[in-house]
């Protein structure tokens, strides 16, 4: 018997579906409107909550779009059969329904018609077309109850399931049946491939659904736990959507609804015409339905017309969820790589400023605490009593040797000795035999014992050695004693890894000085953390711990049920090891699931070229402070979200570095220098943005940090020279007098032979300016107009003269240009980006559509992201 469980439907509503609905939370923008009490700020998390909820997506399915099928606890037949016995629905449907599917995918898939779909797959996907029997509804309500008890838990209801609610236990059952299903249609012709650009389903929902789900929430968060079925044109009247959108309650007025999706969601459908059973007594709409849209559709509801000019039924727009693709890279990288990822991004990320703390940060902090609880530093073995022998015990006291030796012993004293050593030897085996403490050889076992003391801390000096290789390869000049913190993590590993959430709250309050020590000892603590989760022979011989995990039902069900945790005290690990073993490492896939979405541009040059400037101008950010003045100098690494990101499904960070080269505080080249692992612990995912001053070719010692992350091959690189106006401007005034006297002595400015001129004078900055970038990379990266792929190099001019626009002409601080002739010349002739410009160009790089210029009103922070404008 299953125990009964909290629900979280209102009485006499019906959800066939698996419909959920969010508000889209907003924090407020000044510091004025912050939430003044404890009780503001926790409703404020439970609104956020109650958002990611509805958006988020089951790490099993997640992997199984990026081709890692995480196992199963039944066959897919197994399954249907005990969710037959948990549903009443499917209980009372015809058992031949069930039936036919299998026969139907064994006969095509041994034909050889359905192409490399499974047996399972394909009859996954019979099930779900052929309209014999519904399994939509119950599969909806089953998918979406535990989201919906803990809304209602957090809204302060305890409401008592209802008639038919599906319990966790039948939930389960559908998730593995939702896997099947989903593998299926990724290997069908899919909407994005076959340019499908909106779809439509029709059906009929209850008024309290309506109510609940789509009436007055324009602009609201949605999703649909279970499938649906859709066609490319509107269809003329409502489509049956299972039996349960059709046997209303008594008295419960229905409503005809038409849902219309966007592209986004198009593209994910699949083609399942082939699965349609015989539909020649069904109407013709039914035949038209011949894509099926995947189970956890999420979006946004765009429009909502309750009144509908044609055919009387109600008309919702749903504008998919964008999500950056995840990265193959990150999923196949060592797992002390994917630590010190999350670190990076958990610990800079605006989500961790205080005083709460992101997914990222609590989980990798998380990873730490179950780590602690699941391995123990291997102690030396106890040593066994270990016996003299018998020989020894017999010889031991006997003096007749030494009389015989000794030339004034007589031969009485020598018999007198002999006898007495008779006695002696025969007490000593006697004793020896008996197992007389007398008899025990405390030296032998004292030297045994030092020598397995000395082979543990051999162990963990080879343990130790992974941290000790990390952090000298970071060569930070601020870092002078590391053997101290490595004589301190090879003394207690173990207290080492349970002071990590210490020093994460030390790094968020630390001063940037102090934040390069805290950042490089937790990368040692990272590289070492990761070789023990992996299973490092090195690493694991110096601890007992049931690492490494094997993937199996149980990591899959942790990774579940941990995958919506948010809040630290739900994070603590259990008491039992091996169950901390698969929490550690359940937290750990989750952190690599969200590191292979996340993109980083990092802003990269040597002090006062203008990174700051750039990434302000570019992208909006106005709590960058750039300029000349100690307040402008940029202190440590920033992180902002981009403005078309978020936290969780687009997690696009554009970090601001400080200057390198700096002498006059060098906890500013240090932090750089902790970037030099990106392309390492985000493969795939980072792009160097180098901002390159026009000038002489002065070589500055930014470049050789520059050219080390640049020659990654896992990091792309864009060149972004800056102030060529400047260079241009000094340039000419000193030959431009030169060509007056001279060259061109006698014709008037206005004449052509002066552009011309200038023009090659242009021709002589461009090479001399790539010049000095071919000396740092050894190559010149193609013009931004001329590069195909990931790269190039760009020209842009966002601040002085060439930055002022007509609207600032009455401005008495904006600089004027020197000639009139000099901003068009110089924008034509190096294409020199404006704001617009040099945004759609980085966000190109970036992987960012165009379309997502207008993102859905997501979270905004104070101090960090502002509020999201269309």
């Amino acid at each position: 018997a299953r125990p009964a469980q909290a629900g979280a439907m209102q009485a006499g509503e019906r959800n066939p579906l698996g419909i959920r609905t969010a508000a889209v939370p907003r924090r407020p923008t000044a510091a004025a409107e912050a939430p003044t009490s404890a009780a503001e700020e926790q409703q404020l998390r439970l609104r956020q909550q109650q958002y990611w909820n509805v958006l988020r997506e089951p790490p099993r399915r997640c992997f199984l779009q990026l081709g890692r099928k995480l196992p199963s606890r039944h066959d897919l037949r197994k399954t249907l059969s005990e969710l037959r016995w948990c549903s009443p629905e499917l209980r009372a449907a015809d058992p031949n329904a069930f039936e036919e599917p299998w026969v139907w995918a064994q006969r095509e898939v041994s034909a050889g018609k359905l192409g490399e779909l499974t047996v399972e797959e394909a009859a996954a996907l019979r099930l779900c077309t052929a309209g014999r029997v519904d399994c939509f509804g119950p599969m909806g309500r089953a998918l979406s109850l535990e989201d919906a008890i803990a809304s209602a838990a957090s809204a302060g209801r305890s409401a008592r399931p209802g008639r038919g609610d599906a319990q966790p236990s039948e939930k389960r059952l559908w998730e593995e049946f939702v896997l099947e299903l989903s593998g299926g249609m990724q290997r069908l012709p899919g909407g994005g491939r076959e340019g499908v650009k909106r779809l439509f389903a029709a059906l009929r929902l209850p008024r309290a659904a309506w109510s609940s789900h789509f009436e007055g929430r324009q602009g609201d968060a949605i999703s649909f736990a279970a499938p649906l079925l859709a066609s490319e044109l509107e269809p003329p009247s409502a489509s049956k959507v299972g039996d349960e959108a059709e046997k209303a309650p008594q008295g419960e007025e229905m409503l005809d609804c038409l849902l219309e999706f966007d592209a986004t969601v198009a593209s994910q459908a699949a083609n399942v015409h082939p699965f349609l059973a015989d539909l020649s007594g069904e109407p013709e709409r039914r035949r038209e339905e011949c894509w099926l849209l995947p189970p956890f559709v999420r979006g946004f509801i765009e429009r909502v017309e309750a009144s509908p000019q044609s055919q009387g039924r109600a008309h919702v727009l749903i504008r998919g969820l964008r999500t950056v693709e995840p990265l193959a890279e990150v999923l196949e990288a060592p797992d002390e790589a994917i630590l010190a990822g999350s670190l990076l991004v958990g610990l800079h990320a605006p989500e961790a400023l205080p005083p709460s703390a992101g997914p990222t940060m609590l989980a990798g902090v998380g990873c730490f605490r179950a780590l602690t609880a699941a391995a123990a530093v291997r102690n030396p073995d106890a040593v066994h009593t270990m016996w003299k022998g018998y020989l020894e015990c017999l010889l031991e006291g006997v003096q007749t040797w030494k009389q015989l030796k000794n030339p004034s012993s007589g031969l009485v004293g020598v018999a007198r000795t002999a006898v007495l050593d008779v006695a002696v030897a025969a007490t000593g085996v006697t004793k020896r035999a008996l197992g007389c403490e007398c008899c025990v050889n405390h030296s032998a076992m004292e030297a045994e014992r030092a020598r397995r003391h000395q082979e543990a801390e051999e162990l963990k000096r080879d343990a130790v050695s992974v941290a000790r290789e990390h952090l000298v390869a970071l060569q930070l000049e601020t870092l002078t004693d590391p053997e101290a913190f490595l004589r301190f993590l090879q003394h207690d590993p173990i207290k080492a890894f349970e002071a990590v959430p210490a020093a994460v709250q030390a790094y968020l309050e630390a001063e940037p000085a102090q934040r390069v020590f805290l950042f490089a000892k937790l990368m040692g603590l990272a590289a070492m953390a990761g070789a023990l989760l992996r299973g490092d022979p090195k690493v694991q011989a110096a601890f007992d711990s049931p690492f490494p995990v094997q993937e199996d039902v149980d990591l899959a069900d942790m990774m579940e049920r941990l995958e919506a945790t948010t809040n630290e005290s739900s994070l603590s690990p259990p008491v039992d090891r091996d169950t901390s073993a698969l929490h550690a490492v359940s937290l750990l896939r989750l952190q690599r699931l969200r590191l292979a979405r996340t993109r980083l541009l990092i802003a990269g040059g040597a002090p006062d070229v203008g990174k700051t400037t750039l990434m302000r101008e570019a992208f909006g950010f106005s709590h960058f402070v750039a300029g000349l003045s100690r307040t402008g100098q940029t202190e440590q690494i920033t992180f902002a979200l981009h403005p078309s990101g978020d936290d969780r499904f687009r997690p696009v960070y554009i970090v601001d570095t400080p200057g390198f080269g700096d002498g006059e505080k060098m906890h500013r080249n240090d932090m750089v220098r902790l970037l030099l692992g990106a392309g390492s612990w985000i493969p795939g995912g980072v792009t160097l943005l180098w901002v390159v001053k026009a000038g002489r070719q002065v070589r500055l010692e930014a470049d050789d940090i520059l050219r080390r992350m640049a020659a990654d091959p896992r990091v792309s690189t864009l060149v972004v020279v800056t102030h060529i106006d400047v260079f241009f401007e000094e340039r000419y005034r000193e030959v431009g007098p030169q060509w007056r006297d001279g060259l061109l002595e006698g014709v008037p400015h206005k004449d052509p032979r002066w552009a011309a001129q200038r023009r090659k004078l242009m021709e002589e900055l461009k090479h001399e300016v790539e010049e000095g970038v071919t000396s740092i990379l050894g190559h010149c990266p193609a013009p931004r107009q001329e590069s195909r792929g990931a790269g190039g190099l760009a020209f842009a001019c966002l601040g002085g003269w060439m930055s002022v626009d007509e609207d600032d002409a009455d401005d008495e601080f904006a600089q004027t240009s020197p000639w009139p002739w000099a901003r068009q010349e110089l924008t034509e002739f190096f294409c020199i980006l404006n704001r617009q410009e040099l945004r759609d160009w980085l966000d190109a790089q970036l992987g960012i559509e165009a379309a997502w210029a207008v993102p859905p009103p997501l979270v905004s922070t104070l101090g960090g992201r502002g509020p999201r404008q269309a």
